[in-house]
C-alpha cells in the first residue's frame, strides 16, 4: 500500500474521532461511590455477596438505606423535596434497581442468572385514588 494510502486512512480515522466526539454530550461527571453513599436523595448501603463456589466470587449489591430520608431530615429538608411523598396525583418512593448477572458455579458446572441489585433512584409514580361514591 502507498504511503498516500496510509495518510488518506490516517486522516479519515482522525476525522472520524474529531466528528464522533463533537456531535456527543457534554461527559457525564464521575464520583467514587464513597463520595455519595449518603449525599443523594435515595441514600443507599454497599454489601457484598460473596459465594466461594460462584464465579464471581464477590458481587458488590447497592440496596437502599433503611431510612432513606435520614440525610433529608438531619438537614432540616422537608419531606416534600425529598423522596418519599405523596402528592394529589404522583408519589415519590425510593426503590433498589435490579438486574440479571450471569454467573458460573464450580461445584455443578453450571451457569444461571442471578438477581443483582445495582441501586437505589427515587421513582416518581402516580396514585390510584378512590373517590367515594365511585
Amino acid at each position: 500500500m502507498s504511503s498516500e494510502k496510509y495518510i488518506f486512512i490516517a486522516s479519515v480515522c482522525v476525522v472520524a474521532i474529531f466528528v464522533s466526539r463533537s456531535t456527543a454530550g457534554p461527559a457525564p461527571k464521575v464520583v467514587n461511590i464513597e463520595d455519595v453513599l449518603n449525599r443523594t436523595v435515595c441514600p443507599f448501603k454497599v454489601d457484598i455477596d460473596i459465594n466461594e463456589d460462584r464465579v464471581p466470587r464477590r458481587i458488590k449489591m447497592i440496596r437502599c438505606a433503611e431510612q432513606p430520608n435520614h440525610w433529608c431530615r438531619a438537614n432540616a429538608i422537608p419531606d416534600h423535596e425529598c423522596c418519599h411523598h405523596k402528592h394529589s396525583n404522583h408519589e415519590m418512593e425510593c426503590v433498589e434497581v435490579r438486574d440479571k448477572a450471569l454467573v458460573y458455579y464450580k461445584s455443578s458446572d453450571r451457569t444461571d442468572y442471578m438477581d443483582v441489585t445495582v441501586g437505589c433512584t427515587c421513582m416518581i409514580g402516580t396514585v390510584n385514588t378512590v373517590h367515594a361514591g365511585s
